[in-house]
């Protein structure tokens, strides 16, 4: 549909255009899409938002959708949509300020700094968490690219979610790892006092956690496998 992306910035700007987080503002909002698709630009239902904010649209103005027609069956199926109880309801609780896809980014770090393919330490596990939000704090404020004219610096991502569509990035400046300076010259620090007793006794690493299994009591391998056949042969 050619209005599909239409719809998905909208989405987008009824929360970024609602700093309060008015959730009736935003309902209305996004309700107004219908009319719109319709050329019809004032006179939305509601009390808070009746008029688009958009600028005039000229009649003669070179389109590239065409506007869908009242009570034809692509607007009718369309309206049914954005009419559901449950989107309407998630509508009203879309945030206009803060987002999720930071955390995201840091999960995804994560596993680059401990991949789910290898097993680890709970010492190691620890110290790869720390590395990967040292990295994060370093780069997660980096400033955009710039090409060799000086024009800001994008890149094409192509999701499989998207089946086919694509999603414009901003190129961001290369990585930087003075972290990893600034750990080289604490060790170097370190054994050079020769101090042995780094370790806070308090501390996750020199005290772990007892593990999740120790709490249970499991079965001997006898009965394991005397169960396993036991379970077998019933059948």
């Amino acid at each position: 549909m050619d209005w599909t992306q239409s719809i998905i910035n909208h989405l987008y700007w009824c929360a970024s255009s609602t700093p309060t987080g008015d959730p009736q503002m935003m309902l209305e909002k996004f309700l107004s899409i219908e009319n719109h698709i319709q050329n019809k630009h004032s006179g939305h239902p509601g009390e808070l938002f009746v008029e688009c904010a958009h600028e005039p649209i000229p009649a003669e103005a070179e389109r590239t959708k065409a506007w869908l027609e009242p009570g034809t069956e692509p607007c009718e199926k369309l309206s049914a949509v954005l009419n559901q109880t449950h989107l309407k309801n998630d509508v009203k609780k879309m945030s206009p300020k803060e987002q999720t896809s930071s955390i995201e980014a840091f999960h995804s770090l994560i596993l680059h700094f401990a991949p789910k393919q290898l097993v680890f330490s709970y010492e190691g596990m620890t110290c790869r968490t720390l590395l990967a939000a040292l990295h994060y704090n370093e780069n997660s404020g980096r400033c955009q690219a710039r090409s060799s004219e000086g024009k800001t610096a994008f890149k094409l991502d192509f999701p499989r979610a998207k089946c086919g569509g694509y999603t414009l990035r901003k190129r961001l400046v290369k990585a930087t790892f003075g972290y990893v300076d600034d750990l080289l010259s604490e060790v170097h620090r370190l054994l050079e006092r020769g101090d042995q007793t780094q370790l806070d006794p308090e501390s996750r690493i020199s005290s772990p956690p007892p593990t999740l299994s120790s709490s249970h009591e499991g079965p001997t391998l006898e009965d394991a496998i005397r169960k396993h056949y036991t379970r077998f042969s019933s059948l």
